[in-house]
């Protein structure tokens, strides 16, 4: 029996020496970057003030030289109110005379008003001082751009933390424990006499890959005993789930990074569309995306079985750029829901291609811990292409952010040419199937029903109406700015961060996976309900919290009880075309997640729209941890339909 050594404990050591090299840089780096605004933030206020002062002492200087008597001017009133409504940081602007009289004043001054004067700009006739235009800063607008700043420092620290840990630990995965584990997995198959993969890592030209090449030649050596293929539903595979996580790290941050601001960019480009009302052409790219990746999902599944994953996943790049640049140039809501219809192609082609290359490489025991890595990537970059985004777009605009976007697509395309093995090994040969036979098969499960129609699809609407479109607003609404939304939104996203993983792992461990699933359900549906009964800001980051953690509950274990419910139709058509049919269903629905929501938005409200969503979501979870959960449970004649992919 091969002897453990503690290789954990030492990828931890290195894990957490890494992150603390990355806190002191980013603690270093944060302090001088909060040091250098509070030093110029000042001097950039009085600057500002001195500009509005002198726009309003020259048009008081010039009435004056016509002869008007300082008391008797008319409009500087006006004047003054339109300079101050203009300039969010100036609290009140006053002119007074030589005697210190007000004579014109807009807004509110402090009961000290010269502790708060920015600028006193003299106004001058004839060589002689004749009054003043006093400008006031305002002390809260100081407050919260220092706040900002504090907020966006922190959560940049926040997530580059996230983000250097998430690549310190797929490279050590990569590199050392990957191939460990596999080593110690192919010594018990040697001496159970099973056999051992010709290929034992790809390009492996180190130490620990010289090493395993050498070990499986001498395993595959003439005399060997070999005595069939393994049956515990986890053999080692060739190629590491691992290799697939920062390709899809770096494409998802770059499809999350418009999150927070695409429904306020779609609204400013509103306009009259085939006589729509306004919230429901705003939800017009949010559903033609989704619609484009509904159509494009059945083809990327075959793509995949015809080319395999990483070509096709390389394929899905290029449209997402294409819609990356078509968003930033876009100039009115037809060609922003045009440049959506590519980002949705290329979304449906990756996210399809990177499923079936997870369900090749896992079987019944590790497939929820398998579709778990999927969802971490898609979370973390959440997080961190959320928060991003918000932060670029109120400092650099709309179009520069997407801009970014390319840069990061392009960058999930390098690091799939590089880490991403062409073919995984031992995929087995499948009858190929129309999609409309496959999902005609599926339809007839109803295992596969009760999954889709009462908890995938309402978590789907629940998403795409809620998260995507309604939450974005809403906030905006309330008077959050891009940043302060996508920190916001940072909270569904940490909540799946921090639960996602040790959930998929307890319930692989204790086949919990439909318990788990119908309680999310339940959990999700409830968060949103809560903001019809107290709506505000707090009360939804409260909902994007306890909606976070149903989504955790639920987004792998319906990928576990699917394929364990779905066993006959897995094995006659493949589990990427029964993933390809399921992410049909499923996204077919979650397209009416925005037009149901806008909907709902247009005749009641966005509290009571959420609400009512809730509401729904809630009915149906009842329905699927009830009977649902009966009907998901596998026959016991499907046992043995299908064993590991």
């Amino acid at each position: 029996m091969i002897q453990s050594v503690p290789l954990k404990r030492l990828i931890t050591r290195i894990t957490v020496a890494a992150a603390l090299v990355v806190v002191l840089a980013l603690g270093a780096f944060s302090w001088l970057a909060l040091g250098v605004f509070d030093r110029q933030l000042e001097p950039a206020l009085s600057a500002k003030a001195a500009t509005v002062g002198r726009l309003a002492a020259d048009a008081v200087e010039r009435a004056l030289s016509l002869g008007v008597p300082f008391d008797r001017l008319v409009g500087v009133g006006e004047l003054l109110e339109t300079q101050r409504r203009t300039h969010a940081e100036i609290r009140w602007i006053a002119v007074r005379d030589a005697q210190g009289r007000i004579l014109f004043r807009t807004g509110v001054p402090p009961e000290r008003p010269d502790s708060y004067v920015s600028s006193a700009v003299p106004i001058v006739l004839t060589g002689e001082t004749v009054g003043a235009v006093v400008v006031g800063s305002d002390p809260a607008f100081v407050h919260e751009r220092q706040l900002d700043i504090v907020y966006d420092i922190l959560t940049s620290f926040v997530i580059s933390l996230v983000i250097a840990v998430e690549v310190v630990v797929v490279v050590l995965a990569l590199l050392l424990s990957d191939r460990i584990d596999r080593l110690r997995a192919w010594a018990s198959r040697v001496a159970a006499g099973l056999p051992v993969s010709a290929r034992p890592m790809r390009e492996s030209r180190d130490e620990i890959g010289s090493f395993l090449t050498l070990f499986v030649e001498e395993a595959r050596a003439p005399g060997a005993a070999m005595r069939g293929p393994a049956t515990d539903g986890m053999a080692p595979a060739a190629e590491s789930l691992n290799a697939i996580r920062l390709p899809l790290l770096a494409f998802f941050f770059s499809h999350e990074m418009s999150r927070p601001f695409l429904p306020q960019l779609a609204a400013s480009l509103y306009e009259p569309l085939l006589d729509l009302p306004r919230d429901m052409a705003v939800a017009l790219p949010f559903t033609i995306y989704l619609v484009a990746m509904v159509l494009l999902t059945p083809v990327g599944s075959r793509l995949t079985e015809r080319f395999g994953a990483r070509q096709v996943f390389l394929a899905g790049m290029l449209p997402a750029v294409l819609g990356y640049l078509g968003s930033a140039l876009a100039t009115s809501l037809p060609e922003l829901v045009l440049a959506r219809v590519f980002n949705g192609i290329g979304y449906a082609l990756v996210s399809v291609a990177a499923l079936a290359h997870i369900a090749a490489l896992t079987g019944p025991r590790n497939r929820a811990h398998g579709i778990a890595l999927f969802a971490g990537a898609s979370i973390i970059a959440s997080v961190s292409g959320s928060a991003v985004g918000g932060i670029l777009a109120q400092r650099i605009g709309f179009a520069s952010t997407f801009a970014v976007s390319i840069g990061l697509a392009a960058l999930a395309a390098v690091l799939t040419l590089t880490l991403m093995p062409k073919r995984p090994e031992n995929v087995p040969p499948v009858a190929r199937a129309s999609s409309l036979r496959v999902l005609a098969d599926l339809l007839r499960n109803r295992r596969f029903l009760a999954v889709t129609l009462l908890s995938a699809i309402p978590l789907q609407v629940s998403t795409t109406g809620f998260l995507v479109f309604l939450a974005p607003l809403y906030l905006t609404e309330l008077g959050l700015g891009p940043a302060a939304v996508g920190r916001t939104l940072m909270t569904y996203f940490v909540a799946i961060i921090f639960l996602q993983p040790s959930l998929a792992r307890y319930a692989d461990a204790h086949a919990a996976h439909r318990l788990f699933a119908s309680t999310g359900g339940l959990l999700a549906a409830f968060g949103m309900v809560c903001v019809a009964l107290t709506p505000g800001m707090w009360t939804m980051v409260f909902a994007m919290c306890v909606f976070g953690i149903g989504s955790a509950m639920i987004s792998p274990m319906l990928i576990a009880i699917l394929l364990d419910g779905t066993r006959t139709e897995c094995a006659r058509h493949g589990q990427a075309n029964v993933l390809g049919s399921f992410r049909l269903v499923e996204r077919g629905g979650g397209a009416l997640g925005p037009m149901i929501a806008a909907a709902l938005l247009s005749s009641f409200g966005f509290a009571d729209a959420i609400g009512l969503l809730g509401t729904g979501a809630l009915v149906l979870g009842l329905l699927f941890a009830t009977a649902g959960l009966k009907l998901a449970r596998p026959d016991d004649g499907d046992a043995g339909a299908l064993q590991r992919p």
